[in-house]
C-alpha cells in the first residue's frame, strides 16, 4: 500500500486539474474525504472541483469546506484526472458519472470497501481500513502537507462516522492513533459528535418515532419500515432516515437489522449487522453492496415483495451463519 500512495502522490504532483467525485446519497466519509483532498490540491496550486451528485446532507454542511462540494457542473472538459473518492464503481457516483468522466485521461480510485471492482487506473484500496479517511490522511502524511482544522475536522468526521464513532468492529489501532492526532490539532470531537449525531430536526425525529414503531424483532433480524406516505406526513426526507436502521441492531439477541425505505420506485433496503453476517452479500445479491457489516441495495418491487425477497436472504444467511459457528 505503500508503493501504491507513492505513486497516488506523484499523480497529485505531476497533474494540474483533477476532478473529485464521491458516491450519492453521500456520508460522513465521502464528504469529510471531498473537503480534505480538495483542500490539499488547492493549497498545492491545483485546480480542484469537487462533485457529489446528490450534494452535501444537511447534517454534514457545518464542516468548513463543505461549501465547496457542488451537485453539478458547468462541464466536466478540461480535466487532467477524475478521483473517485469512496466509491466502488464508477456507477456509485451516479447514473451519469461515466458520461462525466470519459474523456478524462487518468482515472484515480480511492476506497476502502472490500467490493471495489478497481475500475482505475491507478487504485488505491485497502479493505483493512476503517474508512476512506485514513487513506486521505497519509496523503497528507506523505506530502508533509500540514492539517489545518477544516482538515483535521473533516477527517476525523469521516473515521468518526464509519467507525459508528468507535464502535463498530472495523474500528482499528490505527483510526484511534489518527483520531487522537487530529484532536491533538485542536478540533473538538463532542461538537462534531453532537452536530452530526445529536441535532435532529423535528422531521427527522418524527419519522424516527414512526419508523420505531413498525419494529418487528424476528428470529435472528429485525425490520423497521418508511413508507412514503409516513415522510410525506412528518415533512422529513431521505436523508432523516440514516440512522434508523441502527436502532434495530441494538437489541439483544439481533444480528442483523433491515431498514425497508419506500421510494417512488423500488423499494431502498439498508443492511446493519454485528458480527457474524455479512451484509454485503446480501446487498449484492440485489446489485448493491458496502462493508461486511453495513450495506445496502434497490430492490425493484413493492413493499411486501422486497420483505419477501430481503427476509429469505437474511434468514440464509444467518443460517450460514449458525452452521459455521456448529462446525
Amino acid at each position: 500500500m505503500r508503493n501504491k500512495l507513492k505513486q497516488l502522490t506523484e499523480a497529485l504532483l505531476s497533474n494540474d486539474r483533477f476532478l473529485l467525485l464521491s458516491h450519492v446519497d453521500p456520508d460522513g466519509d465521502a464528504v469529510g474525504s471531498l473537503i480534505a483532498l480538495h483542500a490539499l490540491l488547492e493549497r498545492r496550486g491545483k485546480r480542484a472541483v469537487a462533485y457529489d451528485r446528490d450534494g452535501v446532507p444537511e447534517i454534514y454542511r457545518f464542516l468548513r469546506g463543505s461549501e465547496n462540494i457542488h451537485s453539478s457542473l458547468e462541464t466536466p472538459d478540461g480535466f487532467d484526472a477524475a478521483i473517485f473518492v469512496e466509491c466502488p464503481n464508477v456507477g456509485r457516483a451516479g447514473e451519469n458519472a461515466a458520461a462525466l468522466v470519459e474523456k478524462i485521461p487518468l482515472w484515480i480510485n480511492i476506497d476502502h470497501h472490500r467490493d471495489n471492482g478497481n475500475f482505475g487506473h491507478l487504485n488505491i484500496v485497502d479493505p483493512q481500513l476503517s474508512a476512506t479517511g485514513e487513506l486521505v490522511y497519509e496523503v497528507f502524511q506523505l506530502l508533509q502537507e500540514p492539517l489545518d482544522r477544516m482538515t483535521a475536522e473533516a477527517l476525523y468526521a469521516a473515521i468518526m462516522t464509519d467507525t459508528g464513532s468507535f464502535r463498530f468492529p472495523n474500528t482499528t489501532p490505527r483510526a484511534h492513533v489518527i483520531s487522537a492526532e487530529l484532536i491533538g490539532l485542536g478540533i473538538e470531537p463532542h461538537e462534531i459528535y453532537q452536530r452530526i449525531y445529536e441535532n435532529l430536526s423535528k422531521p427527522a425525529a418524527l419519522i424516527n418515532a414512526r419508523a420505531h414503531a413498525t419494529l418487528e424483532i424476528l428470529d435472528g433480524y429485525s425490520c423497521v419500515t418508511v413508507t412514503r406516505a409516513m415522510l410525506k406526513e412528518t415533512g422529513a426526507t431521505a436523508e432523516d432516515t440514516h440512522e434508523i436502521v441502527n436502532y434495530g441492531r441494538n437489541i439483544e439477541s439481533i444480528e442483523v437489522a433491515v431498514l425497508l425505505r419506500e421510494m417512488e420506485q423500488g423499494i431502498k433496503v439498508s443492511l446493519r449487522s454485528k458480527s457474524r453476517v455479512n451484509v454485503s452479500e446480501i446487498a449484492a445479491r440485489f446489485g448493491g453492496g458496502g462493508h461486511i457489516r453495513a450495506a445496502g441495495c434497490t430492490i425493484q418491487a413493492d413493499m411486501e415483495q422486497a420483505r419477501r425477497l430481503i427476509f429469505a436472504e437474511v434468514e440464509r444467511a444467518l443460517e450460514k451463519s449458525h452452521s459455521a459457528s456448529r462446525s
